[in-house]
């Protein structure tokens, strides 16, 4: 081929993608270099580790794909929520064991998807690509479970009772609530009473029993 021709040829050949950018920014540092390493040999990806409780860096222009794990408390919880609001490029996945109502409590937060750590590597990459290009991401049995009565019944609640039978669940008494949400005990036990009756259940233990199982 002349040599005009083959240079005509590379100039019109379209530039590859720009890589996905992808921060693994689970509590251990060595599953994060295991992570990393894995996720590093898949054509496109760039992988970084990024080191708690701040932030990664959204690349500009282009999403940033942060796997996270399920925080264990309200404040982690909140810092996810922070974390998914950040901005439109910054796009979070969390592992983790693979309860609809830790799933479920993830999307609510702003995660873009959710999926068992136990996974295989393969379905972790289509999860990371689905969650980079703004869909969400769930197990067809999981997400099968989230559309299920118990979405139907927290949609019910208000916002004030869905916080009332959080605190419940985190073992608050009555009064600790009224402190925490600056009400009575009379009005918490009115939307704890209202709550009991949307949910079906009978009591505080029920109560927290199905918060714990389905996330509110």
């Amino acid at each position: 081929m002349p040599l005009a021709a083959r240079s005509l040829r590379s100039l019109s050949a379209p530039a590859p993608p720009p890589p996905l950018h992808i921060a693994c920014c689970l509590p251990s540092l060595l599953w994060n270099h295991l992570l990393a390493t894995a996720l590093a040999a898949t054509p496109g990806f760039e992988v970084g580790i990024h080191v708690q409780p701040g932030p990664p860096p959204a690349a500009p222009l282009r999403p940033t794909v942060a796997l996270v794990a399920p925080p264990d408390s309200r404040a982690g919880w909140e810092r996810i929520s922070l974390w998914a609001r950040r901005d439109d490029h910054l796009r979070l996945l969390m592992l983790g064991e693979n309860r609809p109502s830790t799933a479920a409590r993830a999307l609510r937060a702003g995660a873009r998807g959710f999926l068992d750590w136990q996974s295989p590597l393969p379905l972790l990459v289509k999860a990371i690509g689905a969650v980079a290009r703004g869909e969400v991401w769930a197990e067809r049995k999981l997400a099968w479970t989230l559309t299920g009565g118990a979405e139907a019944a927290e949609n019910r609640l208000t916002p004030r009772e869905q916080r009332v039978l959080e605190a419940l669940a985190e073992g608050k008494r009555n009064k600790e609530i009224a402190d925490l949400l600056s009400i009575t005990e009379t009005t918490v036990k009115s939307h704890l009473n209202r709550a009991y009756h949307k949910l079906r259940v009978e009591d505080r233990l029920q109560a927290a029993l199905y918060v714990a199982r389905h996330g509110i």
